[in-house]
């Protein structure tokens, strides 16, 4: 969920860079779609700190996502796919072959594989 509202974001971020004159309006339009839940009390603690220090924690946008990611991406999941790549329960069963190739292609990416490994 954590992956996805930072792709949507940098997508937005992309498309209408003009309407973002600094790093702070980013990080703050970003934390204005934080409104319910966990994310909702993140953002919440941050801009109350703000508040104390008279500015923001982050120093720019890619120290906001590295934050965000600390605390709204799954832990290990480089490990993760890799336990899943090369263990013995990840077949296709009966999804199709485009799905499986999609969640394989995740995994690699997820892995952090960059060459091809031996297998033996």
């Amino acid at each position: 969920m954590g992956k996805a509202f930072l792709t949507s974001c940098r997508i937005f971020i992309c498309l209408c860079s003009d309407a973002f004159k600094d790093e702070v309006t980013k990080m703050l339009w970003a934390m204005s779609y934080m409104n319910t839940g966990r994310a909702a009390k993140w953002a919440f603690r941050e801009l109350e700190q703000e508040v104390l220090s008279g500015r923001f924690r982050f120093t720019d946008w890619m120290d906001f996502e590295d934050e965000f990611q600390k605390d709204f991406t799954p832990l290990n999941s480089e490990a993760t796919a890799v336990n899943v790549l090369e263990g013995t329960t990840y077949f296709q069963q009966k999804g199709s072959v485009h799905d499986y190739l999609d969640q394989f292609r995740d995994l690699i990416y997820e892995s952090g594989y960059t060459t091809p490994r031996p297998w033996w």
